[in-house]
């Protein structure tokens, strides 16, 4: 990067190196989570050029970024570049950190939609009552059977229900 912290100067690609194989032997979400709030800063800004509208959405942000490698202060394009993460990895990261939310909550609210393990062991056991045949190609070959050809979905869903509707009397 060509900035004012001469980063490539305080550096060395070793140290880069060495800092992105500790960051991905961390392996797991959270555990790289926290070595990027160990790294990265948040201070107050020191002044605001801009007048603050109380009524407007879009405020400047009140806070400056510190991002360090090795305990050595880098400017964010490093800092991302190094990891191999977008900038927006680190927004998540420090957002999680304000709003104590650390551990990771992806696929946590699922559920909704999934299917009852009856429901698919009786599926199973009605295609498994329709009769199977044999394929007349390569049959010395294959052991695969198959169902027969006019037999179709709408077929397999009236043999279900009137499966379902003779178990239950």
């Amino acid at each position: 990067c060509q900035c004012i912290k001469k980063c490539k100067e305080n550096v060395s690609v070793d140290i880069r190196h060495k800092e992105f194989e500790k960051f991905k032997d961390l392996g797991n979400y959270n555990g790289q989570n926290m070595y990027i709030n160990a790294n990265v800063k948040e201070v107050p800004k020191k002044r605001s050029y801009s007048i603050v509208n109380e009524e407007s959405k879009s405020r400047p942000k009140s806070f400056s970024r510190i991002y360090s490698l090795n305990k050595t202060v880098v400017c964010r394009e490093m800092f991302v570049k190094t990891l191999h993460i977008s900038s927006k990895r680190v927004n998540t990261a420090l957002s999680k950190m304000k709003s104590e939310t650390l551990l990771d909550q992806r696929g946590k609210q699922g559920g909704w939609n999934s299917i009852p393990e009856c429901k698919i062991k009786d599926v199973k056991e009605c295609i498994e009552k329709i009769p199977k045949y044999t394929s007349h190609y390569r049959r010395g070959e294959t052991k695969s059977l198959f169902l027969p050809p006019e037999l179709t979905i709408n077929k397999m869903y009236d043999l279900y229900v009137n499966n379902r509707s003779e178990d239950q009397v």
